[in-house]
């Protein structure tokens, strides 16, 4: 875990208790990179061949900048999913990626946000209240 001591006194201002660890291994990943643009990118990357670092670097730029805007609206739906997820499995990481169904949303009619259940702020809530009580 990071100890710088300037850290550790940034963590102690305000009466606040805040400690920086280092994040475990296979924990919830809440990196919409990581969750599917990269992943988007990638799969219309490999349909135009390289073979040296410098035509694989011109081919990810120019795929990025034909990734158009609605698969980065369906990634951080995801992401929204993937966070409630780990909310439901109180902080744990044992869920499948969720499905979001975009297909059935009209054609670039996106929401921006998600609504989650009742039960699953009060879970999360209850999780968090067992948390900070056990401290």
């Amino acid at each position: 875990a990071p100890c710088a001591s300037e850290v550790v006194a940034a963590g102690l201002q305000g009466g606040w208790k805040i400690c920086v660890v280092c994040q475990p291994p296979r924990s919830p990943d809440c990196n919409v990179l990581d969750l599917c643009f990269f992943n988007a990118i990638q799969a219309m990357q490999y349909k135009k061949p390289t073979n040296q670092i410098d035509s694989l670097i011109g081919s990810v730029g120019g795929t990025f900048r034909l990734i158009n805007s609605t698969t980065l609206d369906a990634c951080f739906l995801t992401l929204q999913k993937v966070m409630e997820s780990i909310i439901v499995h109180e902080g744990g990481n044992n869920f499948s990626l969720p499905r979001v169904r975009k297909s059935s949303y009209p054609k670039g009619a996106l929401p921006l946000t998600l609504s989650v259940s009742k039960m699953t702020v009060d879970k999360g809530y209850a999780a968090l209240t067992q948390q900070i009580l056990n401290q």
